[in-house]
C-alpha cells in the first residue's frame, strides 16, 4: 500500500500540463455516452484550437484510433481531429463487465472502476481530468489524491410512477 502512495506521489510532480484527458473505458460503444464524449472533444478542439492536447483511457484494446474516430463520425456525425489527441488503452477494462460480479455488482463494479482508474493514472498523468462514464470513486482518485482539476459527467435514468 505505501508503494503505492510513492507512485502516486511521485505522479503527482510529474503532471502533463496542457492536457484534458476522458475517462471513457467504452469509447467504441456507440451509444448516448460516447456521443457526450464526442461532442465535448469536437467542441473543446473547436474552442481552443491547438492550445490544449486531449487524451482518451479507452479499454477498446483491439480498435485502433482511426476506427473509433470513424466509428463516431458514422454514428454521430461528429468530426474529431487527430493530430492533437492519443488514446491510452486499458488493459483491465475486463474488470468493469457486469457479468465478472454476479453478487454486490454495482458495488464490486465501481471498485473495479477504482483500479481501472489506479491504472489510468499510470499509463498518463493528465493536468485536468474528466470522467464521462461516471464511476464514482475514479473523481476522488484523481482530484483527491492528484490535486487534478477533476469533472465528472453523471447520467441517471430515473423510473417515474405516474398514477
Amino acid at each position: 500500500m505505501f508503494l503505492l502512495f510513492a507512485k502516486l506521489f511521485r505522479f503527482r510532480i510529474r503532471k502533463h500540463r496542457n492536457v484534458i484527458a476522458f475517462f471513457h473505458p467504452y469509447c467504441n460503444a456507440g451509444g448516448g455516452g460516447e456521443r457526450v464524449l464526442w461532442c465535448a472533444i469536437n467542441a473543446m478542439q473547436k474552442k481552443f484550437g491547438e492550445k490544449y492536447r486531449y487524451v482518451v483511457y479507452s479499454g477498446d484494446v483491439d480498435v485502433t484510433p482511426q476506427k473509433i474516430l470513424q466509428k463516431a463520425k458514422d454514428c454521430f456525425d461528429i468530426e474529431v481531429i487527430d493530430n492533437n489527441l492519443q488514446f491510452i488503452y486499458l488493459r483491465t477494462r475486463p474488470w468493469l463487465e457486469s457479468s465478472n460480479y454476479p453478487y454486490l455488482t454495482l458495488l464490486l463494479q465501481n471498485l473495479a472502476g477504482l483500479l481501472v482508474g489506479v491504472e489510468a493514472l499510470f499509463r498518463y498523468n493528465p493536468h485536468v481530468f474528466i470522467d464521462t462514464m461516471g464511476y464514482p470513486f475514479t473523481l476522488p482518485l484523481f482530484r483527491l489524491l492528484l490535486t487534478l482539476i477533476s469533472v465528472q459527467y453523471f447520467f441517471f435514468p430515473f423510473k417515474y410512477r405516474i398514477g
